[in-house]
């Protein structure tokens, strides 16, 4: 095998880092601070069910759906007035009046996030439409000495 130092290092900096992404809500008011601020975003994976299925010969499996893998996880960090969870804590008192328990229209209230995979030039290599995106949990915030 031919191969040095040099081209090893090469190879390295023409992948793809997970540190190198944006995301983008649509509908969402202020877009490129929720991007900026987004910590960490891991997306469900999918696989396909089947079923077993015989027309003659051996018994094959036989694709009927696309499954998906959990739900979308998003991280953000917190600005200095906890806007993020200001607006997500909003957009959540839409969806379920905190006051009535009324529930708004689905159509209402869902949007569509965008997740895209950046090279070290800032352009978007691969990326992915998730839609129907509310928040559905925020999760707790620990305060404390030990932080």
């Amino acid at each position: 095998m031919n191969s040095n130092l040099g081209d090893f290092k090469a190879a390295m900096q023409k992948m793809l880092k997970p540190t190198r992404y944006e995301i983008e809500f649509s509908g969402a008011g202020w877009q490129k601070t929720l991007s900026m601020r987004c910590e960490r975003v891991s997306f469900p994976g999918s696989n396909i069910a089947s079923q077993p299925y015989k027309l003659g010969g051996p018994i094959r499996e036989m694709p009927y759906e696309t499954l998906f893998t959990g739900d979308l996880g998003v991280t953000f960090r917190m600005g200095p007035q906890m806007e993020e969870r200001k607006f997500f804590k909003l957009w959540q008192d839409f969806i379920v009046s905190p006051t009535t328990g009324n529930l708004e229209y689905y159509r209402n209230y869902i949007c569509e996030l965008k997740i895209y995979q950046l090279d070290d030039d800032d352009n978007r290599v691969y990326g992915i439409r998730i839609e129907e995106v509310w928040p559905k949990i925020l999760d707790e915030i620990s305060l404390g000495y030990d932080e």
